[in-house]
């Protein structure tokens, strides 16, 4: 959660928004003040710091001003550093930035995500399981406008969007595209709609060249799928497995969510489990989950052979 904004230009606040109320606490907002004085003279130019008071956090960027944002501790920090950097970049190509400018900031997702893919291999699908919601139960095709679900996710505000697929929507995309991040191609896995997957994409190349690309192998519980190590050979992007039906995948595709827009902030943690390591760690605990269920349903039916409790209590559970 966001709690402040300041813009210092020569050593005069230029915007002072307060978004949270801050504690009655003497020695945080002293903390605070005296941490303003002094960063704005000790923060190197270029430099961003994180500084920690009690249970908020303090960032900082100086370049031609002094931006700090302050938040709870929880708050992940590249959404501190999109935040600063989108405040600088107005301030830089307009010579000043207004308070509602900021609102407008603080309140937009970090991010703008978009499924792209032919009708059917499950864009929608994929939407409303990322931010929780029930999964159609017949296929219904998006039709004219694109979807679009905002979800907070680790304390990252992201837009998911997921644009028609039929051919008379496409020429639309490289206007949606201009203010994306992310872009996620989906497919059904079939060999077909991965070699059609990528015709659009190498029609739309000039369109994706600012943004993080990658791929969902969808629909990797039918029999008739490409694993996606072979998908990905074909498409030449880091594709992921993923069954948009079944809830159990939810975590993990939420965590690639997370990395991605990691990478789009241009946030690279030395210590962040890969994705690759994320997948196995997904399967290995999925295989266990199953054993385990295995070994229930034998311990069962043996105490039921033996009579050992009622029946009735075997069958409730």
């Amino acid at each position: 959660m966001i709690r402040g904004v300041w813009v210092i230009n020569q050593g005069v606040p230029i915007v002072v928004r307060t978004y949270a109320q801050l504690e009655r606490d003497e020695t945080l907002i002293g903390g605070m003040l005296e941490a303003l004085s002094s960063f704005a003279l000790e923060v190197s130019k270029d430099e961003i710091k994180e500084v920690l008071l009690k249970n908020q956090k303090f960032a900082f960027l100086r370049k031609d001003i002094l931006i700090v944002v302050n938040a709870d501790v929880s708050t992940p920090f590249p959404v501190l550093l999109s935040i600063l950097n989108k405040i600088y970049e107005i301030f830089k190509k307009e010579g000043s930035i207004t308070a509602e400018k900021v609102d407008e900031i603080i309140n937009s997702p970090v991010v703008k995500i978009v499924f792209l893919g032919e009708g059917g291999v499950g864009k929608t699908t994929l939407r409303l399981l990322l931010t929780g919601k029930k999964p159609p139960t017949q296929y219904l095709p998006t039709i004219g406008a694109p979807g679009i679900e905002v979800v907070d996710l680790e304390g990252m505000k992201i837009s998911i969007w997921d644009f028609p697929g039929q051919e008379k929507y496409r020429k639309s995309w490289p206007f949606f595209l201009k203010q994306t991040d992310i872009v996620f191609f989906v497919t059904d896995s079939t060999l077909d709609n991965v070699l059609a997957t990528l015709k659009m994409m190498e029609g739309i190349r000039d369109s994706l060249k600012d943004k993080v690309v990658f791929a969902i192998a969808n629909k990797q519980d039918l029999p008739t799928a490409l694993n996606p190590i072979s998908i990905e050979e074909i498409l030449k992007v880091k594709t992921f497995p993923s069954v948009a039906t079944d809830p159990t995948y939810r975590p993990y595709l939420l965590k690639i969510i997370e990395n991605a827009t990691y990478i789009a902030l241009g946030y690279n943690p030395k210590e962040r489990m890969s994705i690759e390591d994320l997948y196995l760690r997904f399967t290995e605990i999925e295989t266990k989950v199953g054993l385990l269920e295995k070994k229930v349903d034998e311990i069962l039916k043996i105490i039921k052979n033996l009579k050992i409790v009622d029946e009735k209590i075997l069958e409730s559970r």
